[in-house]
């Protein structure tokens, strides 16, 4: 090599001169040519491009060619550079016209996006609506734009359902090996003040693990008598084949329809801790005017506890206040 335009870089030079072995070239001062000293034919290499070089070697001198991709790739890997180039393929026709379309519902991967969205709008208790809403839609069609989301009614209507039949098939055969277990039982009331009951049962299982499982969440328009209630309670076990013999007690509140539905039921009934201490605190405010809390009203509360049929230890009240274990449980 004569003469190098300093403008070309050193791996320019480098890579001319290792790769081409004998097959040395020299610059023309005034020009952006370089002369094979092979076979004397000069070659255009603006700006310290390489490609019509590589080019030349290819065409006129094979085994030189040879010989320079070999000592790029190992002078590039020294430099941690990626040398291979990029084999360029041209799309067919088919491959073109199938990213642009949507997935067939037969299409396994359609079934899959769409069980997702039917997972997340059941865990997270999302409204159906959410399927026809703008950012919704906009982020399925980012994450895979061949994916059309189905209408809410498919959601309504299908799927939703086949997920709960899923599942409670799934919790139905859990349930067939419990030998014992508790229950808690509420009604209640919706943000829309619709009514509505449920059940959640309290098993250990096989392996010593406590489980929780609620049952049922009923819309219950009826009258909450406590028959009514009792015939419910007795109904939801029924639908989940869960043996009354094999109920330990149930938890609730002290209003007297859910205490009068489990007694027509006979079944062991126990207070809801949170709900009696609930009533201690509303009652020791009653007539205050210091409606903050604080342990100094402790014992003012515990005046209150065996009105509850709640135990006496759970409250931390003192010695000879409120009920006794045996009082508690008859």
């Amino acid at each position: 090599m004569k003469r190098v335009n300093q403008n070309w870089s050193v791996k320019t030079v480098q890579l001319w001169w290792c790769g081409s072995g004998l097959v040395f070239v020299h610059q023309i001062p005034t020009k952006a040519q370089f002369f094979c000293r092979t076979c004397k034919r000069a070659v255009m290499a603006k700006g310290g491009n390489t490609t019509n070089i590589f080019y030349h070697l290819k065409q006129k001198h094979f085994l030189e060619y040879k010989k320079a991709i070999k000592a790029r790739e190992e002078l590039c890997a020294s430099t941690s550079e990626v040398v291979r180039p990029k084999k360029m393929t041209q799309q067919t026709i088919d491959v073109a016209l199938n990213r642009c379309t949507p997935y067939d519902k037969s299409n396994k991967l359609w079934g899959e996006i769409t069980d997702a969205v039917t997972h997340c709008l059941a865990r997270d208790m999302m409204p159906i609506q959410s399927v026809e809403r703008e950012g919704f839609k906009k982020m399925l069609e980012t994450f895979d734009p061949r994916y059309k989301l189905p209408a809410k009614k498919y959601f309504s209507k299908v799927a939703l359902p086949a997920l709960y039949e899923e599942i409670r098939t799934e919790v139905s055969n859990a349930l067939s090996s419990v030998e014992f277990f508790a229950s808690t039982t509420d009604t209640w009331s919706s943000r829309t003040s619709d009514p509505y009951m449920s059940l959640t049962i309290h098993y250990v299982d096989k392996d010593w693990q406590l489980q929780n499982k609620c049952l049922e969440t009923s819309f219950f328009p009826e009258d909450h008598t406590g028959e009514t209630i009792a015939r419910v309670l007795k109904e939801f076990l029924s639908s989940w084949n869960l043996q009354e013999e094999k109920q330990v007690c149930v938890t609730t509140d002290n209003e007297a329809n859910i205490v009068k539905a489990v007694a027509l039921n006979n079944w062991t009934r126990l207070s809801c801790f949170g709900h009696c201490l609930h009533i201690c605190n509303r009652k020791k405010c009653e007539g205050s005017k210091d409606r903050t809390s604080s342990w100094s009203g402790k014992e003012d509360c515990c005046c209150f506890w065996p009105e509850l049929e709640a135990p006496a230890s759970s409250a931390g009240c003192p010695k000879g206040t409120g009920p006794t274990r045996t009082q508690t449980h008859n």
